[in-house]
């Protein structure tokens, strides 16, 4: 258990690191805001994915409750290990999140194209030369994110290679429904980068 000095809200929030993580198993609120400070972690911010509406009489309310769906969590620390400590000891099933995005109408590459440049450009800038391994259950969204990352590479000249079976980092793709079919802002999509030396996520080996 990580001992928690007595500081202040604003020195938190302005000094702190800042890392999101993707809880896919969260079980309960009150499990979670406990274990959290006793990996020194403070929480900022914590929503569900799904936007659900509770339609009672007076409009509709975003629920809060709905413990089953993956959730976000924004949290601070002050030292690396705390972090990582938290993704491997609890049972949270929580992964570090590499960059996301929360509001596409469809995954057209009309429409999610920016984010793809930007998270296939920054995984390829931190590990040059490295071999990597795109992933995900949604063959559209892997296809698409794979040519991204094999045109950015023969573009930039970052000397990536691209293989399932063996590579140094994984870039997985999570798409997610937000909404019902028919509504603007329908997806949410989470990418998670791990690897031998970057154990961001609770499938990590070791």
């Amino acid at each position: 258990m990580v001992k928690m000095d007595l500081v202040t809200e604003h020195e938190i929030e302005t000094t702190w690191e800042t890392a999101k993580l993707l809880i896919n198993d969260l079980g309960s609120y009150k499990v979670f805001l406990y274990k959290l400070p006793q990996h020194g972690l403070y929480l900022q911010s914590l929503r569900p994915i799904p936007i659900v509406y509770d339609r009672r009489p007076g409009g509709p309310k975003i629920l809060f409750a709905k413990t089953l769906y993956p959730h976000i969590a924004v949290v601070r620390y002050r030292e690396e290990d705390q972090v990582l400590g938290f993704i491997h000891s609890e049972p949270f099933k929580a992964s570090r999140i590499f960059k996301h995005g929360m509001y596409f109408n469809d995954f057209s590459e009309s429409c999610i194209g920016g984010f793809m440049k930007n998270v296939t450009k920054n995984a390829m800038g931190l590990f040059p030369r490295s071999t990597f391994n795109v992933k995900s259950d949604n063959r559209e969204l892997r296809r698409l994110f794979y040519e991204t990352a094999v045109k950015l590479n023969e573009e930039e000249d970052m000397g990536c290679k691209f293989d399932y079976d063996e590579y140094d980092y994984t870039l997985e793709v999570l798409p997610y429904k937000r909404f019902r079919e028919g509504c603007f802002h329908c997806w949410a999509i989470v990418t998670i980068l791990y690897g031998k030396d970057l154990k961001n996520t609770w499938r990590a080996e070791g």
